[in-house]
C-alpha cells in the first residue's frame, strides 16, 4: 500500500471511530493544510486534528523482552507545527488503537515512540484511547 493511500485509510478509520464516540468529523478539501480534519463534539466545540498512522511495528531495543516492540511516528520539524492543530492522533493499525494527544504535549518533539503493550510505564499512557479529550467544552 502506498503511503498516501495508507494515510487516507488511517484518517477514515479515525472518522469511523469518531462517529462511534458521538463525535462529528469533517475533512477539508485538499491536503495543503497542516491539519487533516476537524472534529466537532456534541456541544459544538471544534478541534483541529492531525492524524498520523502506521502499520509497522519496530523492534524495541530499550526493553530486554525479546517480544518488545514500538510504533514510531515522525513529526515535521517546523517550529509552529504544534500550534497548527489541537490534537495529534496516532493510529496503530495492527492494534486498531488510537492515542489522542494534545498538541502542547508534542511541541518540540520530532519523533514519538509509542509502546501500547507496556501499561503504565510511558508518559503517553494517559492518551491511549483518550476520546475524552474531545468531550470537553
Amino acid at each position: 500500500m502506498l503511503n498516501k493511500q495508507a494515510g487516507d485509510l488511517y484518517e477514515q478509520e479515525f472518522c469511523l471511530s469518531c462517529l462511534k464516540q458521538n463525535l462529528y468529523p469533517f475533512m477539508p478539501t485538499g491536503d495543503f493544510l497542516p491539519l487533516d480534519l476537524v472534529v466537532v463534539n456534541g456541544a459544538g466545540r471544534c478541534f483541529r486534528v492531525q492524524v498520523k498512522g502506521t502499520g509497522v511495528r519496530d523492534k524495541d531495543s530499550r526493553h530486554q523482552d525479546g517480544n518488545a516492540y514500538r510504533y514510531k511516528f515522525t513529526l515535521p520539524k517546523v517550529a509552529t507545527y504544534a500550534t497548527a492543530f489541537d490534537v495529534l492522533v496516532c493510529y496503530m493499525a495492527p492494534e486498531n488503537l488510537f492515542y489522542c494527544i494534545p498538541s502542547a504535549e508534542v511541541d518540540g518533539i520530532s519523533t514519538l515512540s509509542l509502546r501500547p503493550h507496556i501499561d503504565g510505564q510511558s508518559r503517553w499512557e494517559p492518551f491511549k484511547d483518550n476520546w475524552s479529550i474531545f468531550k470537553g467544552v
